[in-house]
């Protein structure tokens, strides 16, 4: 053998002796985090979080080739052991057995396996405006599994009767019904928080992770999820998680026993503290008020984390790039992005998209404003190009007036010049296509509601979320008319969907049950989504608007030789005449229009009448279709 191959054991096979301190009662390893890695993913150094008995006092050493541990930092707490485990460039997949010793005596070991590199190519296909995002609530959709309703040392126990309890809605209950996706013409589902929460009250939305290695187990187990996913991708169906990185519940094991103590931001007593996200980018913002934002906690039952902790934020992006590699999902949603850390932001999003460069990746902050909405982008106004990798604001400016604009207590050309004006904002944005655009989420009013729960307002305001710029994201049961006040509380607006359950009156999937207004606003929806599926100028074509005139609002979708008009007549008593002449410089030569709900041809170009209270939507061709 040459020298080099002398030299790569050497090199490579590492031992590290720790010195402790005298062993003290009984030592074993009870948790690993993360339980497993990659090779070639951002973190050469791995941070394992090791809990275990008096595990502070042990030694730990592997022989694997290509791995050693560069360095072990002691907890504050003598249960845990924080490992930096180091990765070289020519590591090779397998079976990585750490040994824990106390003394000469081994006392424990763990099988920490190493993967191949994800394939990003092959996966996480990042969203696009030809997409449509259903947005689910796992707990409130169907419960496919009824024996993982009440697992054993869970605190909260199904009761469906309770608004804020949880209802039994499983991973298997959403694998059952993906012919029902397809059908209705979704393409995308967004999932909400899947990680465990086992609090007392408040658990069903899992906004309160308790461990961030598992996901709750009365939704179902991690290979339920990764399967789920796996299914969906194989119906040309994409997968979003929503992710909590600032909080966590108070029943998580680190609240008593943190491996640092500053993990936590100590409760200041200032529970449900109204902030403002915009002090995270207000430029005159008083330390006080940013503080309040920074530190409060949201309940007495919520510990705020500090993300500025160096090996906290490390964990915390572990832990998504973890959930990402090993589900395969297309995308993630940071829930309450302004209530993270903005470093933290920055780092989280760029290991991200540097092994999962087609990742989607969608903020979520409540705001009004266009600029404040494009503030945790990448290309944000205020912060450096490429600070932040976040290409998908969630548009809460758009939804906004959206919720009036067709009431008939807002005047018919207000409340679409409201919708028109926020539009005209879209220059802070480097690409409003990326934008999500809705009606109503799980944390607002439902549309219905919103709509006075009267069908042609709500089919006037999905007809725009579906053909406006950006990528259309609907809430679970909108299409079967769901309704709700937030006002009310969140549990109010995450109401069980009909049929989810074998004792519910209602069965949205087979449509047994339904009222004659919720079959013909499932079919609208229906019919609306398979179209837009197929509609390239919806999905990549250029928008050019006209400023709404007597209570009418007109905009074209463009693309090459496709065309796309689409017509509001927001007047409650007026029908309007839509003449075509006065949109001749966009026509063009194109003879014939079909009205994409009816199927009606028009070869008149003129002498339209649009009826109050109704949507247009017409494809033009030159010749007959």
């Amino acid at each position: 053998m040459g020298n080099n191959a002398c030299k790569w054991p050497l090199l490579f096979i590492a031992a590290l002796f720790i010195i402790t301190g005298p062993i003290q009662g009984r030592t074993s390893v009870q948790s690993v985090y993360p339980p497993n890695w990659w090779v070639g993913m951002p973190y050469a150094d791995v941070l394992v979080v090791v809990k275990g008995e008096n595990i502070a006092n042990t030694t730990v050493s592997t022989n694997y080739t290509g791995i050693s541990i560069k360095k072990a930092d002691y907890s504050q707490n003598r249960n845990f052991l924080l490992l930096n485990l180091s990765i070289s460039k020519k590591t090779q997949p397998g079976n990585v057995v750490l040994t824990f010793r106390a003394g000469a005596r081994v006392v424990d070991s763990y099988s920490f396996y190493l993967y191949p590199a994800p394939k990003s190519s092959q996966q996480h296909k990042g969203i696009a405006a030809s997409d449509v995002i259903y947005q689910i609530v796992p707990d409130r959709f169907s419960n496919g599994n009824a024996s993982n309703d009440n697992p054993r040392n869970y605190m909260e126990r199904t009761d469906r009767l309770n608004p804020a309890g949880v209802h039994g809605g499983d991973f298997k209950g959403i694998l059952n019904h993906l012919p029902y996706f397809r059908q209705l013409g979704i393409s995308c589902l967004e999932l909400t928080p899947v990680t465990e929460s086992n609090q007392f009250i408040l658990s069903y939305d899992r906004s309160a992770p308790t461990n961030h290695y598992r996901p709750d187990a009365r939704l179902g187990t991690i290979n339920e999820y990764t399967n789920l996913v796996a299914q969906c991708q194989r119906q040309g169906i994409k997968v979003i998680n929503s992710f909590v990185f600032h909080q966590v519940g108070k029943r998580h094991p680190w609240v008593t026993q943190p491996p640092l103590d500053n993990w936590f931001i100590p409760d200041a007593g200032t529970y449900m503290r109204q902030t403002d996200p915009a002090v995270m980018s207000d430029p005159y913002a008083s330390n006080e008020d940013k503080a309040i934002h920074a530190l409060s906690w949201k309940t007495m039952d919520v510990p705020r984390l500090n993300q500025q902790d160096p090996l906290l934020r490390q964990f915390l992006i572990q832990n998504c790039l973890w959930w990402v590699a090993k589900t395969g999902i297309d995308g993630i949603k940071i829930e309450n992005t302004a209530s993270n850390d903005l470093p933290f932001l920055s780092e989280l999003t760029n290991k991200l998209t540097q092994v999962f460069p087609r990742l989607a990746i969608i903020a979520d902050v409540n705001v009004s404003a266009p600029a404040l909405a494009a503030y945790h982008t990448k290309h944000s106004p205020a912060l450096e190009d490429g600070y932040l990798q976040i290409n998908h604001p969630s548009d809460y400016p758009l939804s906004e007036p959206l919720k009036t604009t067709f009431s008939p207590y807002t005047s018919s050309t207000d409340g679409l010049r409201d919708l028109y004006q926020i539009l005209t904002q879209d220059f802070v944005y480097k690409h409003p296509a990326n934008n999500i655009v809705f009606a109503d989420n799980h944390k607002l009013t439902r549309a219905y509601t919103n709509a006075d729960k009267e069908l042609a307002q709500l089919k006037l305001m999905l007809t725009y979320v579906l053909t406006t710029r950006g990528i259309p994201s609907i809430t679970y049961g909108t299409e079967v008319l769901l309704d709700g006040h937030i006002n009310k509380g969140e549990g109010f607006v995450r109401k069980d969907f009909p049929g989810g359950w074998p004792s519910d009156p209602q069965n949205a999937f087979s449509q047994k049950g339904l009222s004659a207004q919720q079959r013909e606003f499932y079919h609208f929806m229906k019919k609306l989504l398979t179209w837009r599926r197929t509609s390239q100028a919806i999905h990549q074509g250029q928008l050019i608007h006209y400023a709404p005139q007597n209570g009418v609002y007109i905009y074209f979708r463009i693309m090459e030789e496709q065309l796309v008009m689409v017509v509001f007549n927001n007047n409650p008593r007026e029908k309007k005449d839509l003449s075509f002449s006065s949109y001749a410089s966009i026509i063009g030569n194109n003879r014939f229009a079909r009205d994409v709900i009816t199927g009606e041809i028009y070869t008149e170009m003129g002498g339209i009448v649009i009826f109050p209270k109704t949507a247009l939507i017409l494809e033009f061709k030159q010749g007959e279709f």
